[in-house]
C-alpha cells in the first residue's frame, strides 16, 4: 500500500520482508565498521551483512522518509529503508538501511578513464530524468508539504516571525522569499532591484523532486556497475533548476573535471545558476 507523507513514526519494514534481524541499538553504537563521522555527533556505520545504519541527535530523519518516497514513486536505484525511529531516552535518531556492495565514485573518479565517467554520467542522467517524472505534489517545499531548510528563504510565519522555510504554493512566494532575505540585511535596496528583476529569470519552473545533494560521495557504484544514490536528506520539491544549481556549487574549487560531468548527468540551466550563485555568495 502506498505510504502518505509525513509518515507515521517509528516506521518498521514487516519482518518477514526483513534479510535479517534488524540490529539492536547496542550493535549499532558497538560496530567497529564506521563508515563516516561527523563531528562526533553523526555517524554511518555497517552492522552485519546486510545492514548501514545512520545515526546521530542531528539527523533529520525526513531522510528516510525521502528514501521511501523515491522507491514508491519511481524507478531509481535507492537503497532499501528498513526502519526509522528515535531513542527518547538519548534523543538519538537511526535509519537502518541496505548495504550496497560497491565502491563509492569519489574514491574511483580520479582513477576513471573519459568511457568509464561516460558511461557512469549515462546513467545517472537516466538516474536524475526519471527523478523528474515524480508527479509534482503541488508545493515547493520538503516532503509531506514541509518547510525547506535552506538559508536562501525567507518567509514570515503566522506569529509574525520571520523564518527561513516555506513550504511555497507558487513560484514568486519562492522567488519572494529571496527579495525578503535581502530586506534582513544591511542592503535592503539589492533586494528591491531583485523583486523587480528575478521574475523575469526565475519563471516558470514547476517544483520538481530534487536530491539536492548531486556530489560524488553521495554515490555508491554497485559491484555490477549500477549506480545507487544515497544521502537525501536534503532532497525536496524544488523548481527544476535547483538540482543543477546545487550541484555545481557542491564541489567548492574547479580541481578536477567533475564539474563538466555535471551537464552530462543533469539538465543545464546555467542563466538560473548564474543568478543564484551570486545571491549565494552576497549573502553568505
Amino acid at each position: 500500500m502506498p505510504a502518505s507523507f509525513p509518515l507515521a513514526l517509528p516506521y518498521y519494514m514487516p519482518t518477514k520482508q526483513l534479510p535479517a534481524p534488524l540490529p539492536s541499538i547496542v550493535e549499532i553504537t558497538s560496530s567497529k565498521q564506521v563508515l563516516s563521522a561527523q563531528r562526533g555527533e553523526r555517524f554511518v556505520v555497517r552492522v552485519g551483512e546486510h545492514y548501514v545504519v545512520k545515526y546521530g541527535r542531528d539527523i533529520d530523519l525526513i531522510e528516510g522518509e525521502n528514501m521511501l518516497f523515491v522507491r514508491e514513486s519511481c524507478n531509481i536505484a535507492v537503497p532499501e529503508v528498513y526502519a526509522i525511529f528515535s531513542d527518547n531516552k538519548t534523543n538519538i535518531k537511526y535509519i537502518i538501511m541496505e548495504y550496497i556492495p560497491g565502491e563509492n565514485l569519489m574514491s574511483q573518479w580520479r582513477n576513471l578513464n573519459e568511457s568509464a565517467k561516460a558511461k557512469i554520467a549515462a546513467k545517472l542522467r537516466v538516474c536524475f530524468d526519471e527523478l523528474r517524472r515524480i508527479p509534482a505534489q503541488g508545493y515547493y517545499g520538503k516532503l509531506g508539504r514541509r518547510a525547506y531548510f535552506d538559508e536562501i528563504f525567507m518567509s514570515l510565519e503566522d506569529d509574525g516571525q520571520k523564518r527561513i522555510c516555506g513550504p511555497f504554493e507558487t513560484e514568486n512566494q519562492l522567488v519572494e522569499a529571496i527579495v525578503e532575505r535581502y530586506l534582513e540585511t544591511d542592503y535592503p535596496q539589492r533586494g528591491e532591484y531583485l523583486r523587480r528583476v528575478l521574475p523575469t529569470v526565475l519563471i516558470g519552473h514547476l517544483p520538481v523532486f530534487t536530491h539536492n545533494d548531486l556530489q560524488r560521495k553521495n554515490i555508491i557504484v554497485r559491484n555490477d556497475g549500477t549506480p545507487y544514490i544515497i544521502d537525501w536528506e536534503s532532497a525536496a520539491f524544488y523548481p527544476r533548476y535547483y538540482e543543477y544549481y546545487s550541484a555545481m556549487i557542491s564541489f567548492g574549487h574547479y580541481k578536477d573535471d567533475w564539474h563538466v560531468w555535471v551537464g552530462n548527468m543533469l539538465h543545464e540551466y546555467v542563466a538560473e545558476l548564474g543568478w543564484l550563485d551570486t545571491i549565494r555568495r552576497e549573502l553568505f
